[in-house]
């Protein structure tokens, strides 16, 4: 199978421009190789790097039966665990996912909203003015409690504490470019899985809950034939959805604020827009804001929250822009 042309390095090499100079190694790639081009890595099989806005949008809009997903992100495994919605393909993944969709519709979406603005509210009335700080960690603990919230509901001030810490350093163990630091990441990790096993058994043992928390949602749910989810099942979905949604709004918000700081005519008009809001606005009222939305999306557009999607692995022959992909070829969308 002919793949495109792309780089071929040596170990050391692939290191010191792959992790050390991640961006910087990209450019390189797309100006010597063009849009789609083959990485090869030692001890792996090879995959192709997409970057061109056409290509992409072919991957994503193909039919489902054109990829495999969950195959082609097995190195998250360790994190995510056997049963992430991630990296499940075909019947199972539809099974999980209708299990999983209720908490992400109707009035539960209005009530995230609420959630979102009261957090959010909470944390910067405490923020005093004309004083500089890191905003970074502001911005992870406030999209941290919203997560945990939506999650978990009302949690105890310590659960959140504990859960922050533990989050913080299993991500930096889990991404370093230092293999040393990895050696952390298994007692990360069983801490985590501990602190979210607590929380999913105490909520069992609570016959008369009511709450319409996403975990009491998952524990609820049932499939067609009447059965529910299990502990690890319900444990993965859930690690799932906060490492999924805890640095990726992070950074998006950080360049948010980076951008309105740095463009005043943008900050300008997008003070003007929020002034003009009634007071105490419904969060669907301030989602709906023109201006708002543009600054949101052209921050996305501008840096993206990750730099690659998650790859598909082909499973019937494919043609994109000119280039033939058989079965077992591994994509790699690069936004």
């Amino acid at each position: 199978m002919s793949l495109p042309h792309g780089p071929r390095v040596i170990p050391f090499l692939h290191k010191l421009k792959w992790r050390g100079r991640f961006l910087e190694f990209l450019e390189y790639c797309v100006g010597r190789y063009g849009d789609i081009f083959t990485f090869r890595v030692i001890g792996s099989r090879p995959f192709v790097v997409v970057s061109h806005p056409q290509a992409i949008k072919e991957i994503f809009t193909a039919p489902a039966g054109y990829f495999d997903s969950g195959k082609a992100n097995q190195a998250f495994r360790p994190l995510l665990g056997n049963n992430s919605l991630l990296l499940l393909d075909g019947i199972q993944h539809q099974q999980q996912r209708k299990l999983l969709l209720p908490p992400f519709h109707g009035e539960h979406l209005s009530k995230y909203g609420q959630i979102i603005c009261g957090i959010t509210q909470q944390e910067i009335q405490q923020w005093i003015v004309n004083r500089p700080f890191a905003i970074r960690p502001q911005v992870q603990a406030i999209t941290l409690r919203i997560i945990l919230e939506m999650i978990f509901g009302s949690q105890q001030e310590q659960s959140v504490k504990s859960l922050d810490r533990c989050l913080s350093e299993l991500v930096d163990s889990f991404i370093s470019p230092f293999w040393w630091r990895r050696f952390s990441f298994p007692q990360k990790k069983q801490q985590l899985d501990r602190l979210v096993y607590a929380q999913i058994r105490q909520r069992r043992q609570e016959t008369a809950c009511s709450t319409t928390d996403i975990l009491n949602l998952l524990l609820s749910a049932r499939d067609e034939a009447g059965v529910a989810l299990t502990d690890e099942e319900i444990r993965d979905q859930i690690v799932t959805l906060i490492m999924a949604g805890y640095e990726t709004t992070t950074t998006a918000v950080l360049w948010a604020l980076y951008w309105a700081a740095k463009l005043p005519q943008v900050r300008e008009k997008l003070d003007k827009e929020l002034c003009n809001l009634s007071p105490n606005p419904a969060p669907s009222k301030i989602a709906q804001l023109p201006y708002l939305s543009a600054v949101c999306s052209e921050t996305l557009r501008i840096y993206s929250i990750t730099g690659f999607t998650f790859d598909r692995v082909v499973k019937v022959p494919l043609r994109i822009m000119g280039y033939q992909f058989e079965p077992g070829t591994v994509l790699s969308p690069c936004t």
